[in-house]
């Protein structure tokens, strides 16, 4: 269980900040944040820390990176299409940002005359 979520987490992670294939700080990260979960587990007083948890995590996070690196070499159009609709989302987001900037220049060389009747 632990190691098919931390695969995912890092598939997940990968996608929401695009870039190279093993991100150093996602894989930290997410693995510091499993410690965590254990660590907090003492705390509760009918749980107990996991060595093995701790150890499913971080296979979970180097299948998780592995399935990246064959999705890179064997399905380069997946890959690329998902980067697509990523990069395709900033676009848009860039695009509305200067059509909002157009539009506000354009309001300030107009002026209406609003008057109730």
């Amino acid at each position: 269980m632990h190691t098919a979520t931390y695969a995912v987490l890092y598939a997940l992670g990968w996608l929401s900040f695009p870039g190279s294939v093993f991100r150093w700080p996602l894989f930290v990260g997410l693995l510091c944040y499993g410690v965590l979960i254990e660590i907090l587990q003492l705390l509760t007083g009918y749980r107990f820390m996991e060595f093995w948890d701790v150890v499913a995590n971080t296979s979970g996070l180097g299948l998780g990176c592995l399935g990246i690196i064959i999705a890179q070499r064997f399905l380069p159009s997946v890959v690329l299409a998902l980067g697509g609709v990523l990069d395709l989302e900033s676009e848009l987001k860039s695009d509305l940002k200067s059509d909002l900037k157009s539009d506000r220049k354009s309001s300030t060389s107009h002026h209406f005359d609003v008057r109730s009747p």
